[in-house]
């Protein structure tokens, strides 16, 4: 998220701020102890450790810094933007509790300051201006994933996605070309406006299922699902405007992880069949948002995927867990495919190749863009089974979590224990993975 120009921080530090500036110190530790903990890549597994102690010490030296006798009492931006990227660290250590806390302590910062309302910022300096505009915005996005991922309420202002556009499009852009770049990063945060603009209090109720315990809430429509389905499905092409390899991976998995929660929230709310009029609401469709995922994983680069982190993969492994509940629920009418064709039913094919991946292989540098190889072959013969096809998918989710940063991540193994179910269908099924 580009929080401020780089030169905000550069010359700042250059003129000893941080030596005068305690909460300036602390934003500064705080960035530090992110980037020590997010992109981690495979290539780097064995300073894993190192790092992590390194950046365990670089996080408390910014929480001693960040905190005093009256915190809150007169915040700047600065206080705001450490407290989010104390939750970034917080969620890459897989604290979400703590997590939430901090993410919390920003939103608070930011209404103090009305970070809400530009028109209140009066004759502010056009940097503080465009800082705040900046930070308000990536606080609103990331109020709405984080809703969804972690099944929060929303807390932000409830601005629509055109208020929205209109802060964005506040943002001032590169004054220098060593600061050009950054315009492909304001040019993301665009589209994550775009992908997460649905977001509102029905959706999050819907998506957490609370809404069915009261007959008198608003669902959800069917209508809407499937209009949402098919934006999302749309190609999203990468184009000089679109960012880095590794901004347009984050943007192309969260609109695939969107599509596959939300059937996930058509299912449970009985809109899904295999005779639904929709497209979007059989379960093939479900098959299509999970191999589409995994294919378009395979367009980036390791490192672009890896770059961000546990939150990404968590993505991915959600997607996958899915795709394994439409297979389960929908086992008894697997006679049925896409074309109508019968099925046999047959597991003989649809075995998981868990013996066949090397979750220790680490690609070296020269072959950072074949780590696909490493893959399982995704052809199906059109005479296969769609639970073959099925199976073959989960076959690359499985190759994908354990090559991503070697397996060092928390859903590789929960995800080899429901691939066990699935090839035992003796044993229970997987957990919802929402």
């Amino acid at each position: 998220m580009p929080f401020f120009k780089r030169s905000y921080l550069s010359d700042n530090v250059r003129h000893g701020q941080h030596e005068r500036d305690r909460q300036f110190n602390a934003l500064l530790h705080s960035i530090c102890a992110y980037t020590l903990f997010q992109p981690i890549v495979s290539e780097d597994r064995h300073l894993f450790s190192g790092r992590l102690k390194l950046a365990e010490s670089v996080l408390s030296c910014s929480i001693a810094l960040h905190g005093c006798r009256d915190f809150g009492q007169e915040p700047t931006i600065d206080t705001v933007i450490t407290s989010f990227f104390l939750f970034g660290c917080q969620f890459c250590r897989g604290n979400h509790n703590a997590a939430l806390v901090r993410l919390r302590e920003a939103q608070v910062l930011a209404e103090l300051l009305h970070l809400n309302d530009p028109s209140g910022y009066g004759n502010i300096m056009p940097g503080e201006f465009d800082r705040r505009v900046r930070t308000v915005t990536a606080l609103i996005i990331i109020d709405r994933i984080y809703a969804l991922q972690r099944a929060t309420k929303l807390q932000m202002p409830r601005l629509m996605a055109s208020e929205v556009m209109d802060l964005h499009s506040l943002i001032n852009g590169a004054s220098s070309p060593e600061e050009a770049p950054e315009d492909l990063a304001i040019e993301g945060i665009r589209q994550m406006i775009d992908s997460t603009d649905f977001v509102d209090d029905t959706v999050v109720r819907c998506w957490k299922n609370s809404c069915q315990m009261d007959p008198e809430e608003q669902h959800v429509t069917p209508e809407r699902v499937t209009y949402l389905l098919a934006r999302y499905m749309r190609p999203l092409r990468p184009t000089s405007a679109t960012g880095t390899e590794a901004q347009h991976a984050d943007i192309l998995i969260t609109r695939h992880w969107i599509c596959s929660m939300l059937w996930t929230l058509s299912f449970h709310h009985g809109y899904t069949s295999f005779s639904a009029s929709s497209k979007e609401l059989q379960p093939s469709y479900a098959v299509h948002i999970a191999a589409e995922t995994v294919e378009a994983c395979s367009k980036f680069a390791l490192s672009s995927l890896e770059t961000h982190g546990v939150g990404l993969v968590e993505k991915l492994f959600e997607i996958a867990v899915n795709l394994t509940q439409v297979a389960r629920a929908f086992e008894l009418n697997m006679e049925r495919t896409d074309g109508g064709n019968a099925i046999s039913g047959s597991r003989s094919s649809a075995v998981l190749e868990t013996e066949s991946l090397d979750p220790t292989y680490v690609a070296p540098p020269s072959e950072e863009l074949d780590w696909t190889a490493q893959l399982p072959n995704n052809f199906i013969d059109s005479r296969e089974t769609q639970i073959s096809h099925v199976m073959a998918i989960l076959n690359r989710f499985l190759a994908l979590l354990a090559l991503f940063r070697g397996g060092n991540h928390p859903f590789l193994k929960p995800f080899v224990d429901i691939i066990a179910t699935m090839n035992r269908p003796d044993l229970p099924g997987p957990p919802t993975a929402w």
